[in-house]
């Protein structure tokens, strides 16, 4: 539940610092949360739990009361009832806990309400009151319950903030102590640069200088922070005139609601059609149009597209996966007139068994029959079918090759790897799972194992667990006899015993510390296993089926991965890697491997293939949630006092954590249903929807029920499949033949004929700033100042660049603030001297236009000087006037140089580069180079006739 809660960084750092900004901030949220829930923070669940066991007293004697007339005058149940309330109440309240539930369940059902005809009529005739004591009773119960459960809510949202909070914090500290940023560092800081700092209408300004048009793509899937970052630069567009008004802006927008699926990333319909009014006012103020509905399909065929339109039309379906629901769902295909089919295959269901003998002795495996099992074998049995016969795909013209299907899931689990068992059974390429948990793959468990007894021969559970895999083979019953009554270890054991097993591993423990672990790991997977001729990866094959390959593969690639990056131990390897739990992902995107690939629906955005089969189709999986959410997050995020809130159990589950539920499972249902239709539209020609059920029947909300209820009246085969085609209009061989004949007629030029001339490859650019050589020794050895000359420069260049477009009231504060950063590791003392040198420039009135209006920073330049050698670089400090271009250089070398004939030949030639450049850059205008030395400070021009010998004319 931490790792879901710090994945919310930005909304838990905005909810932190609406109740403080210091230390507090933790402990005033959690007083918020019980201030939410209309509860005291000083209230415990072990003050409302005293209030359950002990009723006041005036109410304990009715209860007791009660007790006797239903002794006297009840039922035999309600005399079981009578004796669980009498032993209650005989109990000293401290210690009736242990009887509170069965003391309850005579007051409360399940459901919570009141038990009907818990006091019969005998009792009420002896004793009127009866039923008032029991309603009492049951009220004062049901409000505590509710209070309990809403303190108990209270505690665990308040514990689960505090432990986030200080994780927050510390997160926070290590990545400025590493002067590093995470992604959604560059999100929120972006938003906040560019709306809630001061200086925040200055950075748009200058941005507005230089942006012309914005572009979002897949915007369905944008996060609300994201769209913050959008809004403030988009609305300079929009809002009278802008730094540039001579030219046109846009703002392209792309994304399609109904494919909004990553919401555990971020992602947020309500949030894009939010964006959506608020720029469609803003544009429509301007101009008359603003939105293009785009209906055209360009990948599935009209078959698909008919299913889908059909289908996200019904009510049940369209809730949440278009805004607007009055508005039909259409799609116009593109590929007109080309061959499309979809299939709905019935549903596979558990075949009828008859009931086992149970004194049938247990001497065979029995083998149960398994639907998903069926349906995976029927999905390669189809696929293998059009292989053999080499069916034609008649869109493409051309046989169904394996890489032409691509198998749709929910989730990854027991169906994926049904599938691939079936298809590597059928001897159908397979591109295998595209994503894995290496660790929790029993062959490379067996592998792990092998290195950590070859480092530690004395461990003998590592040692049995190695005996015990397909590599060794030793059998239960072997391994006892060579465990018990040992008097030494394991390995000592083996020697006396097994000496076969020993002249096997005994190369293990040789090579361990020196192997690579690549080295290390092949060599098991290639040399014969003990006893026998196969290799170790044989073994595997043998004993986990051919789908254990690709663990086998992406661990030595993991080896390698590792080696590249590491010292190539194989002691740290193991220890790496048994503490790095992140997944392998493999990229399929496109068929060019030639084989079926089978992945989730979320890895397949973005994807298509010929042929889409989804068997998956009778599971309800939430986007993101495969059970009832524990942690809910506020659905209001303009509201940043409002609280998230986390029952760890359904006991916990106050009415403030029920009545957020239910909006929260009903997105989950419209992200379920979006997940639909991003599954149906991956199918460009052919579309196969099955699904299969355990014992219990499927869920009336699930993807085969929609999609069954919305499929077309069309034909039915005699095994039950319905289906639904498009014939082929146009043969795609005639549509060839005449794009062929077209192309025929057609002249082409003469260049196309004739080889292109050699282009010269320039030379590696020279930075004129970066000198081959070393530049001359400036500083004694000696001297007490141990600040790096080259560190010294890179500071002194990033604020001389920084602050002059800072108002100057702000610069002390930025420079203590840039200074004090850890990575520069500066004294108090250095920083101080920094910021004196830094001031002394800025201040100095002989320096006045260099740093004043229309002088810019850092500015590069790129151009080709004689001999063909490319030149790049960036000055320093550059001024453009109409009559005169300034270079100016900064060179912190102390002590500078006092005569100017004494400058280094380097930064003669430095400027002079510089200068060749703009003088073909800025032709009529006079160039002048100084250097500016910080130390002083001092600006040194230098005089025309020193640069000349190091001019170089070029482009």
């Amino acid at each position: 539940v931490l790792q879901k809660v710090m994945t919310k960084r930005g909304p838990l750092s905005r909810l932190l610092a609406h109740y403080g900004d210091n230390g507090a901030a933790a402990t005033r949220t959690v007083a918020g949360v019980y201030t939410r829930l209309g509860l005291h923070p000083a209230e415990t669940s072990a003050d409302v739990m005293a209030q359950l066991l002990r009723p006041d007293s005036e109410e304990e004697e009715n209860l007791r009361a009660l007790v006797r007339h239903m002794l006297a005058h009840g039922t035999d149940k309600g005399k079981g009832y009578a004796e669980i309330l009498a032993a209650f109440m005989a109990e000293n309240p401290e210690a009736r806990g242990p009887l509170l539930p069965a003391y309850m369940s005579f007051f409360v059902t399940g459901e919570g309400t009141a038990r009907k005809n818990a006091i019969t009529k005998d009792v009420k005739t002896a004793w009127p009151d009866a039923e008032d004591v029991f309603l009492r009773e049951f009220e004062r119960l049901n409000i505590l319950t509710a209070r309990l459960k809403a303190i108990r809510l209270a505690e665990g949202t308040g514990a689960l903030l505090t432990v986030a909070a200080d994780m927050l914090a510390r997160y926070a500290a290590v990545k400025k102590t590493r002067e590093l940023l995470d992604f959604d560092d560059l999100i929120l800081k972006a938003a906040e640069l560019l709306s809630s700092r001061a200086d925040a209408q200055w950075v748009l300004y200058k941005l507005d200088e230089g942006l012309d048009h914005i572009l979002v793509d897949e915007a369905q899937d944008t996060s609300p922070v994201q769209w913050q970052v959008v809004a403030a630069i988009a609305n300079e567009f929009l809002e009278g005139y802008g730094a540039r008004d001579d030219v046109r802006r846009t703002l392209f927008v792309v994304g399609d609601e109904k494919q909004s699926i990553f919401s555990f990333q971020g992602a947020d319909p309500a949030a894009f059609h939010r964006m959506k009014a608020h720029f469609s006012d803003k544009a429509l103020a301007v101009q008359d149009n603003f939105a293009i509905d785009l209906q055209h399909s360009f990948r599935s065929t009209a078959s698909v597209l008919q299913l889908v339109d059909a289908l996200f039309n019904m009510p049940e379906a369209k809730q949440g996966v278009v805004h607007e629901m009055d508005k039909p769902v259409i799609h116009l295909p593109f590929r007109q007139g080309q061959a499309g089919y979809v299939e709905l295959w019935p549903l596979i269901k558990p075949a009828e068994t008859a009931p086992r003998d149970a004194w049938q002795p247990a001497t065979q495996v029995a083998q149960a029959d398994n639907a998903s099992s069926r349906l995976a074998t029927q999905i390669a049995e189809t696929i293998r079918g059009w292989l053999d016969r080499q069916e034609i795909l008649p869109a493409r013209g051309r046989p169904i090759r394996a890489g032409d299907v691509l198998i749709l899931v929910q989730g990854r689990g027991e169906l994926m790897e049904r599938l691939m068992r079936a298809l590597k059974a059928a001897k159908i390429p397979v591109a295998g799972a595209d994503r894995m948990k290496l660790r929790q793959e029993i062959a490379v468990m067996d592998l792990l194992a092998a290195a950590r007894f070859a480092l530690q021969p004395r461990d003998d559970l590592t040692l049995a667990a190695l005996l015990k895999s397909p590599l060794c083979g030793v059998d239960e019953e072997t391994l006892f006899t060579l465990c018990h009554g040992r008097r030494g270890t394991l390995w000592s054991r083996l020697h006396d015993l097994r000496p076969d097993l020993v002249a096997w591993l005994q190369p293990l423990v040789a090579t361990a510390g020196r192997a690579t672990p690549y080295e290390f790991f092949a060599s098991i997977l290639t040399m014969p296993c003990p006893g026998d001729s196969v290799s170790g990866r044989r073994a595997f094959y043998g004993r986990l089926g051919p789908d254990v390959a690709d663990a086998l593969d992406e661990f030595l690639n993991g080896c390698l991965s590792y080696e590249q990056s590491h010292i190539p131990a194989l002691e740290a390897f193991a220890d790496w890697f048994s503490r790095n739990e992140s997944d392998i992902k493999r990229e399929q995107e496109g068929a060019h491997i030639d084989q079926v690939r089978i992945m989730t629906v979320h890895a397949s955005k973005g994807l298509q293939a010929p042929i889409v089969f989804l068997p998956d189709t009778a599971k309800v999986l939430h986007a993101h949630n495969k059970g009832r959410p524990r942690l809910l997050w506020p659905e209001d995020d303009t509201d940043l006092g409002d609280v998230p809130l986390w029952a760890p159990s359904k006991a916990d589950e106050s009415d403030d954590f029920t009545k957020r539920y239910a909006p929260a499972a009903a997105r989950q249902d419209e992200e379920y249903r979006r997940l639909l239709y991003v599954a149906l539209t991956r199918a460009e020609d052919r579309l196969y929807i099955a699904g299969y059920q355990g014992k219990k029947e499927i869920a009336a909300h699930c993807w085969y029920r929609l999609i069954e209820a919305a499929f077309p009246d069309t034909e039915t085969r005699d095994d039950g499949v319905r289906v639904l085609r498009h014939a082929q209009e146009v043969p795609v061989a005639v549509e060839r033949q005449a794009e062929a004949a077209v192309a025929a007629r057609t002249a082409l030029p003469d260049w196309v004929r004739v080889m292109p001339e050699q282009e010269a490859a320039p030379s590696k650019p020279l930075a004129p700033s970066r000198p081959d050589e070393e530049e001359p020794a400036v500083q004694s050895p000696l001297s007490g100042d141990d600040t790096g000359r080259f560190a010294r420069g890179i500071i002194m260049h990033r604020l001389l660049e920084i602050l002059p477009g800072l108002p100057s009231s702000q610069w002390d504060q930025a420079m203590q603030s840039f200074l004090a950063r850890p990575g520069f590791a500066l004294t108090p003392v250095q920083q101080e001297s920094f910021a004196a040198e830094i001031k002394a420039v800025l201040t100095h009135a002989d320096f006045a236009a260099i740093f004043g209006p229309g002088s810019r920073a850092e500015v590069p330049l790129v151009g080709i000087v004689k001999d063909d050698v490319v030149m790049s670089g960036q000055i320093d400090r550059l001024l453009v006037t109409d009559d005169e271009i300034l270079i100016v250089d900064y060179k912190t070398n102390r002590p500078p140089p006092v005569d100017v004939m004494d400058v280094s030949v380097l930064y003669l030639k430095q400027l002079a580069a510089y200068a060749s450049l703009l003088t073909r850059i800025y032709p009529g205008r006079r160039v002048s180079c100084a250097l500016l030395w910080t130390d002083g400070p001092r600006l040194m021009p230098i005089p025309t006739e020193m640069l000349a010998p190091y001019f170089q004319k070029g482009d």
